[in-house]
């Protein structure tokens, strides 16, 4: 049973991992050719609002995708450490 927790909290921080690197690549290539290096750093930064302003409205739904699937892979990671954590507690008895 705690194989089959471990594996969909693996599974669903890959998801929101891939979604979150799909998001970031979507606005970096809506960046011009001489401003993707700034706007990774922008996105690093979490600077939304300056590639919001650089961008245009085309990045607003791509920042919200990128920033929801951020706060969830760091969801899943804590909630796995957490299981992995009890399951150790529990076989050091």
């Amino acid at each position: 049973m705690l194989q089959v927790l471990i594996a969909l909290l693996v599974a669903g921080a890959l998801v929101a991992w891939i979604t979150a690197a799909g998001s970031a690549l979507g606005i970096v290539r809506l960046a011009a050719p001489g401003e993707r290096l700034r706007s990774y750093f922008d996105l690093g930064f979490w600077r939304f609002q300056r590639l919001t302003e650089r961008l245009g409205a085309a990045v607003v739904p791509l920042i919200a995708s990128y920033r929801l699937s951020f706060f969830v892979f760091f969801a899943f990671a804590l909630l796995l450490i957490a299981v992995l954590s009890l399951l150790a507690i529990a076989q050091m008895e």
